[in-house]
């Protein structure tokens, strides 16, 4: 049996607690948020977490080879799916969404990049067309979606609503593990985050 390094991991839940002081409009000692530790109920790590709602929060990870992907409804998190679940090899990194029925997670498989679709009722394998693995997903709406990885190229990927498209290969030495930007492309400007070298910025007509 493999001893992971870390015998369970907890999802941290912000919880803001609210500060009142009777008879005074100012208080010299603010209320800060406080963290209160979660069981997750993994043992794997977690890697990336988003949600729509307060009853809806997703997380991803892996270890091992092992993909899974864990939901929160507001009140316990539970495991919505893992990699044995379709016998293959797979590391989860990043996610993202629009809505509960529209769920992105991106990860690493054995043939390369590898991306998840959640519709509300079940998760689906969607080709990525790259060999490279992914770390981060991130869009502005369902129709603008993008995914950066890479390990001997680095690589950005784009959901234009219908299909996954290579946007940006031809990198070798960079890995991409974070994008983010303000409005969809080409006339918004997303910004990659590389551990080392110049981060890469897409403008209208590269």
């Amino acid at each position: 049996m493999k001893v992971r390094s870390l015998a369970r991991l907890a999802v941290l839940t912000l919880l803001i607690l609210p500060s009142c002081h009777s008879g005074d409009p100012i208080s010299s000692t603010p209320t800060l948020p406080q963290w209160t530790v979660v069981t997750s109920g993994s043992l794997d790590y977690l890697n990336a977490v988003w949600g729509s709602s307060a009853s809806d929060v997703w997380s991803v990870g892996g270890a091992n080879n092992y993909g899974i992907i864990i939901h929160y409804n507001g009140t316990s998190w539970t495991t919505s799916w893992t990699s044995a679940s379709i016998g293959t090899t797979w590391y989860l990194g990043g996610i993202w969404g629009t809505a509960p029925t529209n769920v992105w997670a991106v990860g690493a498989t054995a043939g390369g990049g590898g991306i998840l679709h959640y519709d509300g009722t079940a998760w689906t394998s969607v080709p990525s067309g790259t060999t490279q693995p992914l770390y981060y997903t991130w869009g502005t709406s369902a129709s603008d979606v993008w995914a950066v990885g890479g390990n001997t190229d680095a690589t950005i990927l784009h959901f234009d609503g219908t299909a996954w498209s290579t946007a940006l290969s031809g990198l070798p030495g960079f890995r991409f593990f974070g994008i983010w930007g303000t409005s969809p492309c080409p006339a918004g400007r997303p910004t990659t985050s590389p551990p080392f070298g110049a981060p890469r910025r897409r403008t209208s007509g590269l």
